[in-house]
This record gives C-alpha cells, sequence and structure tokens, in this order.
C-alpha cells in the first residue's frame, strides 16, 4: 500500500526529476553504494555542520542528504537525523540526465543551475574517492597542479596523479585549445557555468578528509573521512526527494 501511495506522488513529480511514473514499476531491489560524512563551512559570517550521506546507483543516478547541526539540540545533524530528515537540511536528486533538483526538507523542489550542480556533483566525487582523487570524476573541471617554486606551472589533466604534498585547484572551465581566453571566460559565465575564477583549493588527508578553499567565497568546507558501505534499496524510491533515506534503505546488502 505504501508503495502505491509513493507511486501516485510520483506522477506529480516525474517532470522535475525524468523518471517515468505513469505506471507503478515493478520493484528493483538491488545494492546501491552508501556513504557517510561529517561538514563544516566555516566563513566569517559565521559557521555550519552537519551530516551528509549519499546513495549511488548502478546506472550512475544518485542521491545526497544533508543534515544542519542547530545548536543546544545534539540529535540533529548527524547521521541518524539524515536517515530520518531531523531538524535542518537538504535533499539533492540527480537521476542521470546531468540536471540535479535540490529540496529543503519540507520545502519545494527546484532544478539548480547548471554551474550549481557541476560544483554538487564534484564535491560529492572528492567526497566519495577519499584520499585518492584520482578515483573522483570531476568534469568538465581541470586538476591544476602547482609544485612549490613553480612558474608559470601549466594545468594537468585529473586522471593524471598530483603530487599530494602539492598545492591543488580545481578549475572550471578547462581550456578548450584555443582562441580567446577571455571570451571563452564571458561565454562560461553566460550559460551559466562559472568560469576560469571560479576555482578551489583542494587538500586531501591520508585518512580521507578534504578540505576546500574557495577562490571566489571567503569560505572553506572540511569533510570528514568518509564511511562506505553497501545498502539495499529501489533506485525508483531512493531517486523520490519525498522520503527519509532511513525509510527506502535496508542495512543489509549483497555484498
Amino acid at each position: 500500500m505504501r508503495r502505491r501511495q509513493r507511486t501516485a506522488v510520483a506522477v506529480f513529480v516525474a517532470g522535475w526529476l525524468g523518471v517515468a511514473a505513469a505506471a507503478e514499476p515493478e520493484p528493483t531491489t538491488c545494492d546501491l553504494d552508501f556513504g557517510v560524512t561529517g561538514w563544516r563551512i566555516e566563513a566569517p559570517v559565521g559557521e555550519a555542520l552537519g551530516t551528509a550521506a549519499w546513495v549511488r546507483c548502478p546506472d550512475g543516478a544518485w542521491r545526497l542528504d544533508l543534515a544542519r547541526t542547530e545548536p543546544g539540540d545534539p540529535e540533529t545533524g548527524t547521521a541518524a537525523a539524515v536517515l530520518g530528515r531531523l531538524g535542518e537540511g537538504w535533499t539533492a536528486v540527480a537521476p542521470g540526465d546531468g540536471s540535479v533538483v535540490l529540496q529543503a526538507w519540507d520545502g519545494p523542489l527546484r532544478t539548480l543551475e547548471p554551474a550549481q550542480a557541476e560544483r554538487l556533483a564534484a564535491l560529492l566525487a572528492l567526497a566519495t574517492a577519499g584520499s585518492d582523487p584520482v578515483r573522483a570524476a570531476v568534469a568538465p573541471a581541470v586538476w591544476r597542479e602547482r609544485p612549490a617554486g613553480a612558474v608559470g606551472a601549466g594545468r594537468t589533466p585529473w586522471e593524471v596523479r598530483a603530487s599530494r604534498a602539492a598545492p591543488r585547484l580545481l578549475v572550471w572551465p578547462p581550456d578548450d585549445g584555443g582562441g580567446s581566453p577571455l571570451a571563452r571566460d564571458l561565454a562560461q559565465r553566460g550559460l551559466g557555468r562559472g568560469g576560469a575564477g571560479e576555482s578551489w583549493r583542494v587538500d586531501i588527508a591520508p585518512d580521507g578528509g578534504v578540505r576546500l578553499e574557495s577562490r571566489r567565497h571567503a569560505a572553506t568546507l572540511a569533510l570528514e573521512p568518509p564511511r562506505l558501505d553497501s545498502r539495499r534499496g529501489d533506485p525508483f524510491d531512493v531517486l523520490l526527494p519525498l522520503w527519509p533515506l532511513g525509510e527506502v534503505l535496508d542495512e543489509s546488502a549483497g555484498r
């Protein structure tokens, strides 16, 4: 009965997520990649912290839930709060077509701009990769390495391993092989994809922790080492940002 109720609601959000929900599909429970990490944002205006949990489906679609710790309420901002949607938080869903839909808990759905979607996907890739950034697929960003003392260092593709001791930047957009840099950056900004001034300094600890410093905003983001696992679930239910993760995931997994 609960699944039929979910399917009825899914009809109204299918346009947002690009999911065909006119007819109830057969259950397709499978093993899903699951991860949890703690996060903290520090800025001149203040700080915020909490916990993030994400699920990756076999076809590349994903869901990310974030819970914020509320001062004086230790039950918020925890892994249990993420799974149960306790307190303030957000759910982001990428159905696999390049778009990302965001929902503040108990709030309306909205589609992120392309630049916002790319940055969020990059954050999730870094959090999942842990101490090995080579495993993360971040596009169209490029991995710029600037060894100490180097002058005019060129850009290095992401898939080329960089020294972990060297300061590194994620830069958008990548070089297009020619043309005016100014014209390229103006075109990218006009399309909502940011420009060459959009870059993050990335420091990765051996234990998998990640620290990001924005070069456009006076803020830093620290991610704790991820706790990676596998959970059973139906991707159809997982990708509907209407129910807490705890209701659509099973702790048991086939591997």
